[in-house]
């Protein structure tokens, strides 16, 4: 590994003015690159030679910059004169997402009372870059305490070079960059027309986290916030339909909301959307609820009959097999699977009753798209152990969810969304309610 002479070794290095005059010289010589030690940069490694050449290229621009802040050269006499330099002091780059200790000029005015700045090197310590690296790293999968190491790795640069990269700086970074995006998140407006709503919960620890992912009538996929909370807690579940529609979600022309299961979220849905939003309750959440409570012999026969009966062509058709089949389970001696099978029954035949072609009926009969957002989130946070609190898990919920966002695909069968737009006010107009 090179040695590089443009900084000092470490960011913790004395001030200027507690230098001895010997070590000042030697740390202005260190500086300087003579031939003989480019020619060996060259021959060990490209890329340390080009932060090496790079990095004294910065020095003369900081001279340079010293020398127009001054007015004038340093040591020539001028009337436009404005500063004078004022020796040097030990500072730091954010290059390359790294922060780079180094020895910048100092300018003060004529007076000595006044600090002049430099615009260069005042340009070089926007840490907006520094904190992208990090948030980009870390999603990557690297640890905070090996950011460092891995860094150093990656630009080929002794890791004792470089300074902001401990264990904890890290982490301060990436908890300001993944709070930035959870601001972000709940100020994202709702302008777009959403024809379907689906809202679920993540499990984080101790904490829950609830999710709502929109559908445009184009068929587009958008995440439209996340809020610490079951779907269980009826307050809940209204701040956050509250939230929505302050951000500007609308049921004037009706919505489909497709939610797990829950009845205090079933509830919160209606009183704060009203009876211009229909309720689908999600078969998979049901089938689940129904297969627990039934020995695993039975659940594959069981599960079958589900299926076929959420596919039936009519909602008719659909509530006489499953009004069948809660029967036959009652009588078999599973009163509690039949009872979890007859609770809101009419509401997982929505999607049926609204005449929706087969491809689309399948994408809105489930909180699928909102599950395939939480896979990514076990992607990204499996390594967290320990959730300390909402704060944090509503942080990495809204990281993760972000990043799902951009590889979001339009819902199967989004063709037909006009349909349902159709359907929706059909449903909704005033003859319809009243019947």
């Amino acid at each position: 590994m090179p040695t590089y002479h443009m900084t000092t070794p470490s960011h913790q290095s004395p001030g200027w003015r507690r230098l001895s005059r010997r070590e000042r010289r030697a740390l202005l010589r260190r500086i300087r690159i003579d031939r003989e030690e480019l020619a060996g940069l060259v021959r060990g490694s490209l890329l340390a030679t080009v932060w090496t050449v790079g990095l004294s290229w910065l020095a003369e621009q900081l001279e340079q910059e010293a020398d127009r802040v001054c007015g004038a050269p340093k040591g020539k006499h001028s009337p436009q004169r404005r500063g004078r330099r004022h020796s040097y002091e030990v500072g730091s780059v954010v290059l390359g997402g790294v922060r780079i200790p180094l020895l910048r000029p100092r300018v003060r005015s004529l007076d000595r009372h006044e600090e002049l700045s430099l615009p260069l090197y005042e340009a070089l310590q926007e840490e907006h870059t520094l904190e992208e690296t990090v948030l980009v790293q870390v999603v990557a999968g690297v640890a905070t305490r090996r950011y460092g190491s891995v860094m150093a790795r990656a630009l080929d640069l002794p890791e004792e070079l470089l300074t902001g990269v401990s264990k904890s700086s890290v982490s301060r970074r990436f908890v300001a960059q993944t709070a930035a995006r959870l601001g972000e998140l709940f100020r994202r407006p709702l302008r777009e027309r959403y024809v379907a709503l689906f809202v679920d919960g993540l499990q984080l620890g101790a904490h829950h986290v609830i999710a709502a992912v929109g559908v445009t009538e184009e068929g587009e996929k958008r995440l439209l916030g996340v809020w610490e909370g079951a779907t269980e807690n009826r307050a809940v579940c209204q701040a956050l339909l509250e939230d929505l529609v302050a951000r500007g979600l609308s049921a004037e022309r009706g919505l489909l909301v497709v939610i797990d299961g829950s009845k205090a979220l079933a509830q919160a849905v209606r009183t704060v959307l009203g009876e211009r939003a229909l309720i689908q309750r999600c078969v998979w959440h049901k089938s689940r609820n129904v297969l627990d409570k039934l020995p695993e012999v039975l659940q594959p026969r069981v599960r079958r009959a589900l299926a076929r009966a959420w596919g039936a062509r009519t909602a008719w058709e659909a509530e006489q097999a499953l009004q069948t089949l809660a029967e036959e389970l009652a009588g078999a001696g599973y009163p509690e699977a039949a009872a979890s099978l007859r609770e809101g029954l009419p509401e997982t035949l929505t999607v049926i009753r609204l005449g929706l072609p087969p491809a689309l009926r399948r994408s809105l009969r489930t909180t699928n798209p909102i599950e395939s957002a939480f896979a990514r989130h076990e992607q990204l946070a499996h390594r967290v152990r320990w959730w300390r609190n909402g704060r944090q898990a509503l942080r990495w919920a809204a990281l993760s969810l972000l990043q799902a966002e951009a590889s979001f695909r339009k819902l199967p069968g989004a063709d037909a969304l006009p349909r349902l737009a159709a359907a929706l006010e059909q449903m909704l107009s005033p003859p319809a309610v009243a019947a």
